[in-house]
């Protein structure tokens, strides 16, 4: 069964909450800054996300036949909250690594 990781960098904002983990509308977990967090997931194509309150990261649609790793981190920059409240699929930041996030 394929693993999909994911590893949280360390950014002020949010910094005390954390994100919850969503594939194809459930939510598998939570993850905390700093953290690495690893699921199971059936082999198959799915949507990952991450949402915290109202806001939540952009989608990722992928293909599970091996582990796959993503990487997080708040998008919320002092300048840019503001915009960041009319686009709330902008607050995290979701995206696939090429290396192994587990070593």
């Amino acid at each position: 069964m394929p693993k999909l990781r994911i590893r949280r960098e360390p950014r002020y904002a949010d910094k005390i909450r954390s994100y919850s983990v969503i594939l194809d509308g459930d939510q598998l977990g939570k993850i905390k800054e700093g953290q690495v967090v690893e699921f199971d997931v059936s082999t198959g194509l799915h949507q990952v996300w991450l949402t915290i309150d109202w806001a939540r990261s952009n989608k990722l649609s992928l293909e599970f036949d091996r582990d796959i790793d993503l990487a997080c981190r708040s998008n919320v920059k002092a300048l840019f909250a503001i915009v960041a409240l009319f686009q709330p699929s902008s607050w995290i930041r979701l995206w696939q690594e090429e290396c192994d996030v587990s070593k």
